[in-house]
């Protein structure tokens, strides 16, 4: 389930430099956003079928974002540029490691252009579809757009065909996120929000 939450992460807001008509309209859409904030939907499909869904909240500011998923799987997630940490509140640990895609963040939102480094991309209709150039752990992603351009949700499928899909929903633009969200030493400390 780590695993699935660290490929989701990669993914956020995975806006393209093709010059298509999606794409130009979700430029113009996050143009001016500088923070996000809602809730979300994680639902785990595995190739037998079986399900697992997760809920919780996330604020991303610049290429730092923060997951609080809720109880029965209360965990944190923080990336930080090309790093993520995976805080476990009961057993009061982080893991750390590094996601597959760096600055993915920070390039949807200054720079998307640069997504064409690891992405082969295609527009269908509301939909994008990526594919990384360089076979790994992700097999494609799909994010789905409403009819405002505003991001609805993202499916990762893994080469082993498990599936992840985001739902988003109460989204939330340009809202004051405090620094210290972003904090793993707060974590540690007990700090469950930082902002």
């Amino acid at each position: 389930m780590r695993r699935a939450a660290l490929t989701v992460l990669t993914t956020l807001f995975l806006i393209s430099a093709s010059y298509g008509g999606l794409i130009q309209g979700v430029r113009n859409r996050y143009r001016g956003v500088y923070t996000v904030e809602g809730n979300f939907t994680q639902t785990a499909i595995f190739p037998d079928g079986r399900r697992k869904v997760l809920k919780g909240h996330f604020w991303i500011k610049g290429d730092r974002s923060r997951w609080d998923y809720s109880p029965p799987d209360e965990q944190v997630v923080i990336t930080k540029g090309n790093r993520v940490y995976i805080y476990d509140p009961f057993a009061g640990q982080i893991q750390e490691g590094r996601l597959s895609f760096s600055s993915v963040y920070r390039d949807v939102l200054v720079n998307p252009d640069r997504l064409r480094e690891n992405f082969s991309l295609r527009e269908e209709g509301r939909t994008l579809v990526l594919v990384p150039k360089q076979k790994g752990q992700v097999a494609r992603i799909v994010v789905r757009f409403g009819a405002d351009y505003s991001i609805k949700s993202i499916l990762v499928v893994d080469s082993m065909g498990n599936k992840s899909l985001i739902t988003f929903g109460s989204l939330r633009y340009n809202v004051p996120i405090n620094d210290s969200m972003f904090s793993i030493e707060g974590l540690l400390k007990g700090e469950r929000r930082g902002g």
